[in-house]
């Protein structure tokens, strides 16, 4: 790796960047729609955060921007890009590390953060950092793995790559009379809603997010070219039984969630649903699918595991991290608890 001699320095970003931000960002190799301004947005839309956007500069030349977003709980002031819980792909700084060096970046970040924000704990998730002075700056780290396919260059192309099992199920999916549809209706977000919290519940776990969540990203996605939405719907043309909302941005695919009535799992429709996004996808120059996480089902649209995606922790307070993880746990009983209880009220209710 070569970087240029001359150290680079951080800044905000000019009102001038901040309307060319997008196109800016996506100059990078490892942009995602997750840098965007209308991701950041959306975040700011449900949590009390406010969207700090950060740029590094060589002779005058932007080399990487680094957006995020500052919460704050009692007398800390936490810098996350992203933390968790917040529904997002990985962030980071979006850079080219011929340009500029992982240790260049956060070796500025740090006192920075801490001078003008008072920032407590940074918390990021990226795919590129250098682990090495990562760890020597004081960082704590965890995999995120996430299963990740390779687009093919046509649909039959990328049809050969997928199962036996998978095509019989797209045909079985076609033979019911089930019929896939792309764009926004003014009930999807109903409809998205719903059949997600019924997914949750049924695996005996409370969903993790709130209905606003979902407002507003496609609230501040939607007059972009990021955001695509698939419904499936049964012969009747009106019945919805699957829904799912996918992201489109620098030549990838992003699987942000997806959900279907229960009762109607037998006809395949997260199979037609997610063919449709891909097809899509690959007529718009698509080569990446980002499937969000784990789930051994995923491995059906010819999906292996990447690791390269890890979550990045610092604090100069001592403990702090350790207490995270504690809330974090503590968190996630909470959710199989609540889960368990929705899950046997609605069993009840059947009755």
């Amino acid at each position: 790796m070569t970087t240029e001699s001359t150290p680079a320095t951080i800044r905000p970003a000019s009102p001038q960047e901040l309307n060319e931000w997008d196109s800016i960002v996506f100059g990078f190799p490892n942009a995602r729609v997750f840098h965007t301004r209308a991701w950041i947005r959306s975040i700011e839309g449900f949590t009390n955060a406010r969207g700090v956007y950060l740029v590094y500069e060589k002779h005058g030349r932007i080399v990487a921007c680094f957006p995020g977003l500052i919460s704050h709980y009692g007398p800390l002031r936490v810098f996350g890009s992203p933390r968790e819980g917040w529904q997002s792909g990985s962030m980071g700084p979006a850079f080219d590390p011929q340009r500029v060096s992982t240790e260049e970046i956060f070796s500025l970040l740090l006192p920075y953060l801490r001078q003008r924000f008072g920032i407590s704990l940074v918390e990021l998730m990226c795919r590129g950092l250098d682990p090495e002075p990562m760890r020597r700056l004081g960082f704590v780290d965890e995999g995120v793995p996430t299963y990740v396919a390779d687009l093919a260059s046509s649909p039959d192309e990328a049809l050969r790559k997928l199962g036996q099992k998978t095509r019989n199920a797209m045909r079985k999916a076609v033979k019911r009379g089930l019929e896939a549809r792309v764009g926004l209706t003014p009930d999807f977000v109903d409809r998205y809603f719903e059949q997600i919290a019924l997914v949750f519940n049924g695996h005996g776990v409370a969903l993790s997010f709130k209905r606003r969540r979902v407002d507003q990203l496609v609230e501040r996605l939607r007059e972009t070219e990021f955001l695509l939405p698939v419904s499936v719907y049964l012969e009747d043309k009106e019945t919805c039984v699957a829904t799912g909302i996918f992201l489109v941005a620098n030549r990838e695919l992003f699987l942000w969630g997806w959900a279907h009535r229960h009762e109607y799992g037998s006809y395949c429709p997260v199979e037609l649903l997610t063919w449709t996004a891909m097809v899509k996808a690959i007529g718009l120059g698509c080569r990446s699918f980002d499937l969000f996480g784990g789930g051994k089902a995923k491995e059906k649209y010819g999906a292996v595991m990447d690791y390269r995606i890890v979550r990045w922790m610092y604090s100069p307070m001592p403990g702090l991290i350790a207490c995270r993880g504690v809330a974090k746990r503590i968190f996630r009983r909470w959710q199989r608890v609540k889960g368990g209880l929705s899950r046997t009220s609605i069993t009840t209710t059947a009755q």
